[in-house]
């Protein structure tokens, strides 16, 4: 997000070949600008912690953009030709999405474009479902999957209805929403109804957008990315992990969210074997020297356990899964019993569930 955001207020994108570009003036000049208005909206967000208070901080940082402008002499035709706002929109009129003209449609074509139809069904599905999960670790909430998928597929349906292209639940837009309106619906209202107002206004106005209010918005959500999930996790999570973690950011950033969440899973499976393989299974034992049970016995069964009373030991294990006995309950079970070389002792493994 931080990448997109310096393309965004340069126009050109950050890599280790075009780092001396970002060293001249005009490239320094729009990353100030960007983090100006980075600086308003976490100073703002700090002292009006409001629903409104990110979009009335954007109109404000608009408003400033051209008192500056102003204050400065330079001409707006200047600020458009250096790149400080958006490029207008070419002029486009609207066309109808679908006609009913059957015969001109290419049906020999569908049996070849079968297989991209499963491929692009499949893809969205599980971006979805991993996209579902950064946003729920990013708003610390519990998402409904069949809910979500529900929706995602209406909205897919009603998208090729009209024309329009795949549609896809994404972390950088949900978490920019879920930053602008918090746990309102002010923020997703307010796009629809500018999406909608979009195909009525003349796109012209796009033109007096300045790049350094939402590049300086892309900052501000990437900062916060960046210190919850890695400075605010650096104390919290053991080496091996926080290591993993640098590492899947990497990826991320690299290739992508699927391939960085993707290569997590693995990850993450691979550190959670290692971890609890290295922990002792055995969280404490007893023999029955040290607890008796409370039954009534008579004598013969009372001597006959007394006799008995070191050999007859009880493992409280931890709760972790596995198909077989728990880790370390052989050797400890030799240890207990050294006399039995070639046989090991019966043992039984019973879980326990809580209500």
């Amino acid at each position: 997000m931080l990448l997109g955001a310096a393309q965004v207020l340069t126009g050109d994108r950050l890599q280790l070949s075009t780092v001396g570009q970002f060293l001249d003036v005009d490239h320094a000049e729009k990353l100030l600008a960007g983090l100006a208005v980075t600086a308003l909206l976490l100073l703002g967000r700090a002292y009006w912690k409001t629903p409104l208070a990110t979009p009335a901080l954007l109109l404000a940082s608009i408003l400033a953009f051209y008192v500056a402008v102003l204050l400065l002499g330079v001409p707006l035709a200047d600020v458009q030709a250096q790149g400080w706002t958006f490029g207008a929109p070419s002029s486009a009129h609207f066309a109808p999405p679908w006609t009913l003209e059957f015969p001109r449609f290419p049906w020999s074509a569908l049996p070849e474009l079968g297989a991209d139809f499963f491929a692009v069904v499949f893809v969205t599905t599980v971006c979805v479902l991993l996209n579902i999960t950064g946003i729920e670790l990013a708003s610390k909430r519990e998402a409904n999957l069949d809910r979500e998928l529900n929706v995602l597929g209406a909205a897919n349906l009603l998208c090729g209805a009209l024309g329009g292209y795949v549609a896809c639940i994404t972390v950088t837009r949900t978490n920019m929403n879920f930053a602008l309106g918090k746990s309102s619906r002010v923020a997703g209202l307010l796009i629809a109804a500018m999406s909608a107002a979009a195909l009525l206004v003349n796109p012209d106005f796009i033109a007096y957008m300045p790049k350094c209010v939402l590049g300086g918005l892309l900052v501000t959500i990437g900062q916060d990315s960046l210190r919850r999930w890695l400075v605010g996790t650096a104390r919290q999570l053991a080496r091996l992990e926080y290591l993993s973690l640098l590492a899947i950011s990497f990826i991320i950033v690299r290739w992508g969210f699927v391939a960085g969440v993707s290569i997590g899973v693995i990850i993450g499976c691979a550190t959670f074997a290692l971890s609890a393989g290295r922990v002792n299974a055995i969280k404490f034992a007893f023999d029955g020297t040290e607890y008796r049970s409370s039954l009534d016995r008579g004598p013969h069964e009372l001597a006959l356990l007394g006799a008995t009373a070191a050999n007859c030991r009880a493992f409280a294990c931890r709760a972790i899964c596995s198909s077989g006995p728990p880790t370390g309950s052989t050797s400890m079970s030799r240890r207990c019993w050294p006399s039995s070389r070639n046989a090991v002792p019966a043992v039984r493994f019973q879980a326990r569930h809580r209500p």
